[in-house]
């Protein structure tokens, strides 16, 4: 059984190396990324056993995600695969001062956009963030309540007592 099983988006990264901007390169470091995943390998590397969900397209890109996943050691089993859909893609400047930097996202119409909720199981705990359920990703609710609790991450702080 798995200590966490995290859902997302896994995308990849592309950054002009150091602190070069996007409009000046011509090489473009490739990385995976997402916020789901991200949590799921640092809780991984604490000694959980966790479990990762998401859709990936079913070429090159989609097979660097999912190797990425298991080189941390994440089951991968509840991943699924498309044929036509595309992985989701972020472009990340980074800044110096004076200047800051710059994100640029290009996801539309990726495949996880295009998860069917009635597919997933959603036990054990699971972990979901704002992002992606304010995407029109699915909810646990979507389809039946899970048996352990599902908890934003961070949790909400309590105000402070007068």
């Amino acid at each position: 059984m798995k200590d966490l099983l995290s859902f997302g988006e896994a995308m990849i990264r592309l950054s002009p190396p150091g602190h070069q901007k996007m409009e000046q390169a011509t090489l473009f470091e490739a990385h995976v990324g997402g916020t789901e995943l991200n949590v799921a390998i640092g809780s991984a590397r604490l000694g959980l056993k966790n479990g990762y969900i998401t859709r990936l397209p079913k070429n090159s890109l989609g097979n660097l995600v999912h190797n990425r996943i298991r080189e941390h050691g994440l089951d991968t089993e509840r991943i699924q695969w498309s044929e036509k859909d595309r992985l989701g893609l972020y472009f990340v400047e980074a800044g110096t001062n004076p200047r800051g930097g710059d994100l640029i996202y290009d996801r539309a119409h990726s495949a996880i956009s295009r998860i069917d909720p009635a597919s997933l199981d959603w036990d054990p705990f699971f972990r979901i963030t704002g992002i992606s359920t304010s995407r029109g990703l699915p909810r646990p609710s979507a389809r039946r309540p899970p048996k352990r609790p599902v908890t934003p991450w961070p949790r909400p702080k309590k105000p402070a007592s007068l």
